[in-house]
């Protein structure tokens, strides 16, 4: 797994020596969110995972298991994220890990993982800033 790289981007998890890190199992979409397998490899956070599994937003899509990736820390910093599409989203409400589509957010108060900035139309893939 990567390290902190506080030196040169302290907002990015970084191997030393390429600034990627690489994914476990199936294709990862830009802007899903992330959370760490057992292996502490990136995976997809699954429909219906807690909200404190998330370690950041994939800024680069990747094609699969061991593709490289670069992962976006999001604590205090806005990012894009992805709509699951069953509800508009509005500026100033919270987002949670979508319960039905994989690496996904909807609006939801229960388990945050950020508050949107933008405002998106229940539409599946949707981009939306979250801070």
């Amino acid at each position: 797994m990567g390290e902190y790289n506080t030196q040169a981007n302290p907002l990015y998890i970084t191997t030393p020596d390429e600034g990627v890190d690489e994914i476990a199992g199936a294709a990862v979409d830009q802007y899903a969110i992330l959370k760490l397998n057992s292996s502490n490899r990136f995976v997809m956070m699954a429909a219906g995972d807690a909200g404190n599994l998330m370690v950041g937003v994939a800024l680069t899509a990747a094609a699969g298991n061991g593709s490289a990736i670069k992962v976006l820390q999001i604590y205090g910093i806005t990012s894009y994220m992805l709509s699951d599409g069953t509800g508009t989203i509005t500026t100033g409400e919270l987002v949670s890990p979508s319960a039905t589509v994989a690496g996904r957010v909807m609006q939801d108060d229960a388990d945050p993982v950020g508050t949107a900035r933008t405002t998106v139309a229940a539409t599946l893939h949707a981009q939306l800033q979250v801070l």
